[in-house]
């Protein structure tokens, strides 16, 4: 089954990956900047960059937009996970249990997914910055 589904999933346009403009004030609204400055506070963003830094290949800016796009797709592959235990919670009657895994996964799998989309619009929409110097 899963060599049926997996090339459906395949996006060749990297399409979900763009951010549209009217995504990062959605995820500000949410509280994403919140907890973006609060993993900032823990060192969390820290032990991360120096991670992607030990295990990235790319260099500069399009190594850093890659691993925001592979710690996204992990990140939503894990809310796939919890969606599952949740329905497998509801169906078993148990909706209690299925609110606190579907809070748990909300917590660690879509707020970061709408950091890392933070993160990205905010690279990829930087003006670019002249050549010339001023004097």
């Amino acid at each position: 089954m899963a060599l049926l589904i997996g090339p459906s999933l395949v996006d060749s346009a990297r399409s979900r990956y763009r951010v549209r403009s009217f995504e990062p004030r959605t995820y500000a609204l949410l509280g994403a900047e919140a907890v973006r400055r609060a993993l900032d506070l823990v060192g969390w963003n820290r032990v991360i960059k120096n991670l992607r830094q030990a295990e990235n290949e790319e260099p500069g800016t399009s190594g850093f937009l890659r691993g925001t796009e592979q710690s996204e797709t992990g990140h939503f592959l894990g809310f796939t996970a919890t969606g599952l235990l949740v329905l497998i919670a509801v169906v078993t009657s148990h909706p209690v249990g299925a609110r606190q895994i579907l809070l748990v996964g909300v917590l660690l799998h879509i707020y970061p997914i709408m950091i890392q989309r933070l993160v990205r619009f905010r690279l990829t929409r930087r003006p670019a910055r002249s050549n010339r110097t001023e004097r």
